[in-house]
């Protein structure tokens, strides 16, 4: 009889939603992620309100979004996820880099700020990270959430 013991129990994998409005660039980051074992993308969205759709259907892990993707401002999206969500993680991963930006998307409660300038490995980290508590190097621009 086999023995029960917990550290050959693997974590709970990371169930995530992609938003990008950069077609190329979400279907890189959905293959990127696919190779990870701990990791399973449940939805991949286009714009604000696919996002904020697919979250609430999924209820996943986390939801790693560009801040800006059409009409609604990524603020209000993460607003709305963290308040309808509170169990789900948000990774912001743009371009933009401007500082009242990356202040504004971590105050209104995204976990981590990343730069699409930076490796795309750091999004695997970052979801470990926040989502298992796993700590991993962490850019300039990603900060852990004091929620």
């Amino acid at each position: 009889m086999a023995n029960a013991n917990t550290s050959d129990v693997a974590p709970k994998r990371i169930r995530v939603v992609l938003a990008d409005d950069n077609y190329a660039f979400r279907q890189g980051l959905n293959v990127l992620l696919s190779f990870e074992k701990d990791i399973e993308v449940v939805g991949v969205a286009k714009n604000e309100r696919q996002t904020i759709e697919l979250a609430l259907a999924q209820k996943p892990d986390a939801v790693v979004m560009d801040l800006s993707m059409g009409h609604v401002s990524g603020i209000e999206v993460i607003r709305t996820l963290v308040k309808e969500l509170p169990n789900t993680k948000v990774l912001v991963l743009s371009g933009h880099s401007e500082q009242n930006l990356i202040d504004s998307a971590l105050a209104c409660g995204a976990s981590h700020y990343l730069s699409k300038a930076d490796s795309l490995h750091e999004v695997v980290l970052c979801l470990r990270e926040t989502v298992h508590g796993v700590v991993s190097r962490v850019d300039e621009f990603s900060r852990k959430s004091d929620i």
